[in-house]
């Protein structure tokens, strides 16, 4: 995950033009093919940045030494979890409906004919789910294991 702050869309051969939220583009790195996701993740706007396993190292190096913010997955998993944010093949899994996970903001009411759209205009319309994923936080620090 990388922050926006202007220099991502240089360091990837952008202009200062504005990828709208949730869109994607493609893009070379250092002559690789790579894709950039503008997101909402955790701390506000940002992108991420996807390419093939076996350029990682050269897109990496690119974005490192143009001064990006970069965060790794477990920097991103820990600031993740601490905002209470599900991650598919994680918290989200096959067990969960999107509604469920609280993320409403991520699913189409008015796009007809996808797998799932039935049950979440359901779950919409009657404004109840059967289950929900929720964020438990004590109102005091505890010891691991406690």
């Amino acid at each position: 995950m990388v922050r926006k702050d202007g220099v991502i869309l240089t360091a990837v051969g952008f202009s200062d033009e504005e990828l709208p939220l949730h869109h994607w583009r493609e893009c070379r790195i250092n002559g690789r093919t790579a894709y950039l996701h503008r997101t909402d993740p955790i701390n506000g706007d940002g992108y991420f940045v996807m390419c093939q396993q076996v350029d990682k190292e050269t897109v990496w190096q690119l974005l490192c030494q143009s001064g990006l913010v970069v965060a790794d997955e477990a920097a991103f998993d820990f600031l993740r979890i601490e905002a209470g944010l599900p991650r598919y093949g994680r918290e989200l899994t096959l067990d969960y409906i999107p509604l469920e996970a609280d993320l409403w903001d991520d699913v189409s009411f008015s796009k007809g004919c996808y797998t799932g759209q039935e049950i979440i205009a359901r779950m919409e319309s009657r404004g109840k789910l059967a289950k929900r994923l929720s964020k438990l936080q004590p109102e005091s620090p505890r010891a691991a294991g406690k």
